[in-house]
């Protein structure tokens, strides 16, 4: 048991870790400060909230994507717009694009799920990365999804990995039955 919640705070730390870095590194355009939990969670609630209104404002709206640009908090998405090919078509800039947010959607979702966001758990799963080309490489994007399991004491067998469509069934049938415990760091069952 303590193992279990060690190993949650750990995946909690790596996550704030990481972000601590890109702001370091001046890849966000807003300054944060998320030593403390608070500032942690409206961090991540705002980058949620904006690459949700992108993804939307990209599929839905129609919205040209130099408008969804000026629109994001982040700078990360601009300075890889100005590093592309230059003889890519409109198409293939914005399905790059919607790969791009598609995938801040899915980290920013895992770092709210941590915090006791249980609604955001179907962005994390119809979000997980595509697989690498590299395979000599491990692919650490794509296992963090595998933190669903750690969090939420599901059956045997239900890897969002590999197949994230029986983890999203049997989260349907008891979403109602899971609350957050801060203490332990997990979802617990509640019948």
């Amino acid at each position: 048991m303590a193992d279990e919640i060690l190993y949650r705070a750990r995946a909690r730390e790596q996550l704030r870790y990481d972000w601590t870095i890109a702001i370091r590194n001046n890849l966000l355009n807003r300054k944060w400060d998320i030593s403390s939990d608070e500032g942690f969670k409206a961090f991540l609630l705002c980058g949620y909230e904006s690459v949700k209104r992108a993804i939307q404002d990209l599929t839905e709206n129609e919205i040209p994507l130099a408008d969804v640009l000026d629109q994001m908090p982040d700078i990360v998405g601009k300075m890889k717009y100005e590093r592309l090919p230059r003889d890519l078509s409109a198409q293939e800039i914005q399905a790059y694009f919607l790969r791009y947010v598609r995938s801040a959607l899915y980290l920013y979702a895992l770092g709210l799920f941590e915090f006791g966001r249980l609604d955001v758990v179907y962005d994390i799963l119809d979000n997980i990365p595509e697989k690498k080309v590299r395979p000599d490489r491990p692919d650490l994007l794509r296992q963090q999804v595998c933190w669903l399991i750690r969090f939420i004491h599901v059956p045997q067998g239900r890897n969002p990995l590999h197949d994230p469509e029986p983890m999203r069934k049997w989260l349907q049938r008891n979403f109602a039955h899971l609350i957050w415990n801060e203490e332990q760091l997990r979802y617990d069952w509640v019948g």
